[in-house]
């Protein structure tokens, strides 16, 4: 077990640290395959209440807290209780969570299964600063890392989501949850009381306890109020963090949810740079889309729905799009004067774009949610009775303009699954339509043919090896001998291509010839080879090139102070 740091300030306690099991493969692999017993919402001890949406399909952080901010929003509520458990997961006891288990009536042979897998002879070792501890009993808790613990919690937490919820006559919940996150939402003073009591007797019956401290009290009125948990009062708060959004008296708080992910995705990507200076490209690609993007997109579909809402999309975009050039800048071991170029090649949209699609995904999550999810039931409300901004969530032009087309039309008795499918070859082939468009303005752009794209449309080069991929991207955007003088004494540039050698093989020469035919005449061999995946042959021509040309006398300079 690795206690992760919650905090990146010294000194780091025991208080400010999160226990992360690292669980056997073969584990994890067990507990997913029987994640199914546990989530079939046919069987009736697997259902949750509608409020619960942690880890559940159907549900998302996005819709809860759009339903958050619906609600804030409504002038129906005039308090808001976020709740914080003090380690939900690592305190909850054995006894408690099979007898949950048992009242759902969850068959034998699972509630044995969920015992002896999580809380029979466990024990743990510790990591700290490189040294293991000896082994450690355990009898509670459920581990971090595991892919059964949050549908076990969530089974767990559940009688508490349902007695939140009981008597609630309004289409806003009286609370919601995100796993182990809770909102309560009161009408009234006497309301938020009963709610609190309701809370503190269910955690005192089930051995869990609330962080008082992390919690907190919006007042969505002038009203100056105490309310109290376990006996101490809840800080009275003017924007809470919930589920990764500012919440405050007027909903989320758009402007400074864009901030933040700037703010923090800028501090990783400067973190990248300090710290990746070996990577190649298709690496850093790699880590771009795969921990920076989801940073800097996270609620990209409510935050597209207040810039169209605002109607201040260019200056609210502002921000994200410069973090998107750095960061494609970075993949390309560059600066960013070349942003059309980097798109072209990586198949990648400028964010407008990009949030776009995302926000068409989200009506397709939004058209496909379970019909009790809280925001669903808002929703079907009607148009009349909600704020403008949740009512743009009714539809979506670019979701309309699927429905209309043949990817939808062929598929449209399909599965949800299928469905999903083919909006993602819709999308995709608007991608490719912004990358035809580019790539008619752009004659470097125009040499990389349909087939050398890699099904998600970034250019193959990325597959090249590693050691070849800069040099081979240079020669893509342009910047491949841009500070040399050819073997002719004038300064390099592609037209001089013809003063250098380049000798393909009889059979490769002939298929380079007929695509130049196609393509036009500024398309060369080193162009073909790459398209081609001739990787060791387009790297040998480079090599030699490099040896033919002399690089100007102010660059060599440069390039000794750099080194």
């Amino acid at each position: 077990m690795f206690l992760l740091p919650k905090v990146a300030a010294p000194p780091v306690t025991c208080d400010d640290v999160r226990p992360l099991s690292i669980l056997p493969m073969f584990r994890r692999m067990f507990e997913t395959l029987i994640l199914p017993a546990f989530t079939n919402p046919s069987l009736d001890y697997c259902k949750l209440h509608p409020s619960q949406a942690g880890f559940r399909r159907g549900y998302s952080t996005l819709t809860q807290a759009t339903v958050c901010h619906h609600a804030i929003q409504s002038g129906e509520i005039q308090f808001v209780i976020f709740l914080d458990f003090k380690s939900a997961y690592d305190v909850t006891l054995s006894s408690k969570v099979l007898e949950a288990l048992q009242k759902r009536k969850i068959p034998p042979r699972l509630q044995s299964l969920v015992l002896s897998s999580m809380f029979t002879d466990a024990s743990y070792q510790l990591v700290v600063n490189d040294f293991l501890s000896e082994s450690i009993p355990r009898d509670r808790g459920l581990p971090q890392g595991s892919p059964l613990s949050p549908i076990i919690f969530n089974l767990f937490i559940d009688p508490l989501v349902a007695e939140l919820n009981r008597s609630n006559r309004s289409n806003i919940p009286r609370c919601l949850f995100y796993a182990d996150d809770g909102a309560l939402f009161a009408w009234d003073l006497d309301t938020a009381r009963t709610l609190l009591r309701i809370a503190e007797r269910w955690a005192a019956d089930n051995g869990m306890i609330y962080n008082v401290a992390k919690s907190g009290v919006l007042s969505l009125g002038s009203e100056d109020v105490q309310l109290t948990l376990d006996g101490r009062v809840i800080p009275v708060v003017l924007s809470y963090k919930y589920l990764g959004f500012p919440m405050t008296s007027k909903g989320i708080d758009f402007l400074q949810h864009r901030n933040n992910i700037v703010n923090s995705t800028e501090a990783f990507l400067r973190f990248l740079v300090a710290n990746g200076t070996d990577w190649s490209p298709a690496i850093r690609s790699a880590i771009f889309s795969t921990f920076v993007q989801p940073q800097m997109e996270y609620g990209a579909p409510l935050l597209l729905a207040y810039a169209d809402f605002q109607s201040c999309q260019s200056d609210f975009y502002h921000p994200l799009q410069l973090l998107q050039d750095q960061a494609l800048a970075w993949i390309f071991c560059t600066n960013s004067n070349h942003l059309r170029i980097f798109r072209g090649i990586l198949g990648a949209l400028p964010i407008s774009e990009r949030f776009s699609h995302l926000r068409c995904r989200y009506q397709f999550h939004l058209d496909n949610t379970f019909e009790q999810n809280p925001l669903r039931l808002i929703l079907a409300a009607g148009v009349g009775t909600l704020n403008k901004f949740v009512s743009q969530f009714h539809r979506y032009s670019l979701y309309d303009r699927f429905k209309r087309s043949q990817f939808y039309l062929q598929d449209k008795h399909g599965t949800q699954q299928s469905l999903s499918q083919s909006l993602d070859r819709y999308l995709l082939s608007l991608r490719l339509n912004y990358i035809s468009t580019i790539q008619r303005r752009s004659k470097l752009l125009s040499y990389i043919t349909p087939h050398a794209r890699l099904p998600g449309l970034k250019d193959k080069v990325f597959k090249a090896p590693s050691s070849f991929q800069i040099d081979f991207l240079a020669w893509r955007r342009g910047a491949k001998f841009l500070f040399f003088r050819c073997v002719c004494g004038d300064r390099w540039n592609r037209r001089h291509v013809k003063c250098l050698p380049a000798v393909l093989p009889v059979e490769l020469e002939e298929d380079f010839q007929k695509e130049k035919h196609e393509i036009g005449p500024g398309f060369q061999r080193l162009d073909f080879l790459l398209n081609h995946g001739q990787w060791d042959l387009a790297h040998t021509i480079i090599q030699h090139w490099s040896k033919l040309m002399t690089p100007e006398p102010w660059y060599i300079s440069l390039l000794s102070i750099i080194n």
